[in-house]
């Protein structure tokens, strides 16, 4: 039996956990992006992917590999 896991809920941690190791608040990283806490907010509680834009843009401030925000416990293992 495998286990599905939610795409949704891996982004979302991985961006909060890559938000905290910078030590940014959720309106520190939106203004950094061009976005409003609110979105940020979006991501990290799981009700919202982001954009291609936005993936490109946090794949860049946090120089990650592109398929590692897609990957549970590949963050903590770059940070």
């Amino acid at each position: 039996m495998s286990i599905e896991v939610d795409i949704k809920v891996v982004v979302a941690a991985n961006i909060k956990a890559l938000r905290r190791t910078k030590n940014l608040s959720q309106v520190e990283l939106g203004e950094m992006l061009s976005l409003g806490k609110t979105t940020v907010s979006q991501w990290e509680s799981g009700q919202k992917l982001p954009s291609a834009k936005s993936i490109n843009k946090l794949i860049k401030l946090f120089n990650l590999k592109s398929e590692s925000l897609f990957k549970s416990d590949e963050i903590n293992q770059e940070s």
